[in-house]
């Protein structure tokens, strides 16, 4: 509970999240400081202890504190197991980041900044914070308000920034987007990493994030990935040979083809798939990514055609590889969130539409 004149020296930062407040919740910010201590064994020590550096004060409604968080319902219950700390008003947290404990005070009070400048000011760092807030005093992610504001900042801070973001971006994107159940941010962010990633896909906390037990359930790692080595398939080709792939015109040739040729032909596809940086496929997609093997198909040029005027050596290998190319690159939308809040929906996670 709060000790009035213990932190009295220290710096003090307020906030009033509502005028009329009737209860004070004060977040301790700690620092680590380092000092040497003699031990037992007569040698000096280094030990690093934890020191309070600053005090943030938050003024807030009891009523609204106590109905959002399952901790603070306990916490303030005159008749739970911690009746004496309900008639307190002023409560200390130890530990916390108190920037995360503003946001889900601003969340719950509804007066949360909506502005782009405050919406910005917060990083994806901050935003993780909030997650670990939220699991530590049981705030609850995926409902109503945490999702606007959520979503207020993912307008403010991913969609009119999308191109300044790299993969690892896209990586701290996955977890808070499915937590915070938004739709639009999970499927862009998913779509992002299967076409960008090099290998296998994972997700990343951000530098100096202490909580490694924030994580997302491993069936939405296992779906990425699957992912984006069904969009491998696509490019290829597979058994079905009304399906074209890049390797539908050898395919082809090799079975059918009797003519002259059929040679020339086979390496003329083959050299000008070289010129592309993109063949041979199994090699290249071991350390490039499926956008930059795109890419890369999309600077293709066909050889020159035959004179013979066999059908199989008259194939048009710039149409084929086109169009493989645009199914390639139009095929996955990203995962969708229904499928993970219910197992029982039959969604189809490879094209981001239940």
């Amino acid at each position: 509970m709060a000790t009035q004149d213990l932190y009295a020296q220290l710096e003090t930062q307020h906030y009033t999240i509502v005028p009329n407040y009737d209860l004070i919740v004060r977040a301790i910010e700690r620092e680590e400081s380092a000092r040497d201590e003699i031990g037992s064994d007569g040698h000096v020590h280094r030990v690093l202890e934890s020191i309070p550096r600053k005090i943030h004060v938050f003024k807030v409604a009891r009523a609204v504190v106590s109905s959002s968080s399952t901790y603070f319902k306990k916490l303030l219950n005159r008749n739970s197991a911690f009746r004496e700390s309900a008639h307190h008003s002023c409560i200390d947290l130890h530990e916390d980041h108190p920037e995360a404990i503003a946001v889900w005070f601003q969340i719950m009070h509804d007066s949360s900044p909506g502005d782009s400048a405050a919406m910005k000011s917060v990083t994806i760092k901050t935003v993780w914070e909030v997650l670990a807030v939220a699991h530590k005093y049981g705030y609850e992610p995926a409902t109503s308000k945490p999702k606007t504001w959520f979503a207020a900042w993912y307008e403010s801070n991913v969609t009119w920034s999308v191109n300044t973001l790299d993969f690892q971006d896209h990586q701290m994107l996955l977890f808070p987007c499915h937590t915070f159940d938004h739709a639009v941010g999970f499927a862009a962010t998913t779509k992002y990493l299967a076409y960008h990633a090099t290998g296998h896909i994972t997700e990343r906390r951000p530098e100096g994030f202490e909580y490694d037990h924030l994580r997302l359930d491993s069936r939405i790692i296992q779906q990425l990935n699957a992912a984006k080595g069904r969009l491998k398939t696509i490019l290829h080709g597979n058994s079905d040979r009304r399906r074209e792939g890049i390797y539908s015109p050898m395919d082809q040739i090799l079975r059918f083809a009797r003519c002259s040729c059929k040679e020339k032909s086979l390496f003329g596809y083959m050299k000008a798939l070289m010129h592309t940086g993109a063949w041979p496929l199994e090699i290249v997609c071991q350390y490039s990514s499926m956008d930059k093997i795109l890419r890369g198909l999309g600077t293709f040029e066909p050889p020159e055609r035959s004179n013979d005027g066999c059908s199989q050596c008259q194939k048009r290998f710039g149409m084929i590889v086109r169009a493989v190319v645009l199914k390639t690159r139009t095929y996955f939308d990203g995962l969708c969130l229904g499928m993970f809040h219910c197992i029982k929906l039959r969604c189809n996670s490879l094209t981001g539409s239940c």
